[in-house]
């Protein structure tokens, strides 16, 4: 009938209009995802040459400042002069600073290009930090900061990488040291804790650094291992901002170590930062 025959035409004409809309979207959402890709791939590509950029960069700066401070260094030992002394180490300190800070942008540039492997020696980890402990000792008194390391045992033998544990050491010391006013406290503690549950007895340490200091807002903590994030809550210090590398090498050398790092903190009351890292 006409009515069966228009009521065909329809259907068929609603069927071809549903699928070419359904092809475009199709089409378009191809296009889309193509486009994205490209973004992607061409802010890598961005990235990959700001980095090599930065890398070389810092080589070029390296040689330079060992080769300031190495005779500031002799200069400062051998000076028998207190005034001049007291203005030339200063000098000394802030060009260390600088070195630490190239160093740090070489490390993390290795880190990104996944180039870092573990060095595992069996050592003794209170010993070790201890050492790592005392070299800010120093620091803290001409902040008129009280600086503890309150072991909970007297050894931790265990396989690590010191010299990652030492740069995950000085970066959170240092980040307490810029952080915490004078008067106030870092304490730096480490014992054997049970990380896996079921085993039989403690498999692995926690190492825990807290401070008094200004303390990190509740909604920047899940970002503050981010590369290049800086919190909301350090722009009141504009002085002691920091680069937004130093956790996110942290956390990178903890998960090569296969451990953890979390982070708890109050405004106004301070932060810790605790390390469980599995014996190995």
């Amino acid at each position: 009938t006409a009515w069966a025959i228009a009521v065909y035409v329809v259907l068929a004409a609603g069927l071809m209009v549903w699928s070419w809309r359904r092809f475009r979207r199709r089409a378009q959402l191809k296009i889309r995802m193509a486009q994205e890709a490209n973004e992607r791939k061409q802010r890598e590509e961005l990235d990959q040459m700001k980095f090599r950029f930065f890398t070389n960069i810092s080589h070029e700066f390296r040689t330079p400042l060992t080769l300031i401070l190495t005779p500031l260094g002799a200069l400062i030992h051998d000076t028998g002069e207190p005034e001049l002394k007291k203005k030339l180490e200063p000098i000394y300190n802030n060009a260390r600073r600088l070195l630490n800070l190239v160093n740090q942008l070489l490390d993390f540039r290795k880190l990104e290009m996944k180039g870092e492997r573990l060095r595992l020696k069996m050592n003794d980890m209170v010993s070790f930090l201890e050492e790592a402990v005392r070299q800010f000792t120093e620091l803290a008194a001409s902040r008129e900061i009280e600086l503890s390391f309150e072991p909970k045992v007297e050894r931790l033998f265990m396989n690590y990488d010191s010299d990652k544990m030492y740069k995950m050491l000085n970066n959170l010391l240092s980040n307490a040291m810029k952080f915490t006013p004078e008067g106030g406290l870092i304490t730096v503690q480490a014992g054997w804790q049970e990380i896996f549950p079921g085993g039989e007895g403690p498999n692995g340490i926690h190492i825990t650094v807290s401070d008094t200091g200004i303390g990190i807002p509740a909604e920047d903590l899940k970002n503050i291992f981010v590369r290049f994030y800086q919190s909301e809550g350090t722009q009141s210090h504009p002085v002691n901002t920091g680069s937004g590398i130093g956790l996110h090498l942290v956390k990178g050398y903890m998960d090569l170590h296969k451990g953890e790092i979390t982070v708890e903190s109050t405004p106004g009351k301070g932060t810790r930062f605790t390390l469980l890292l599995p014996a190995q």
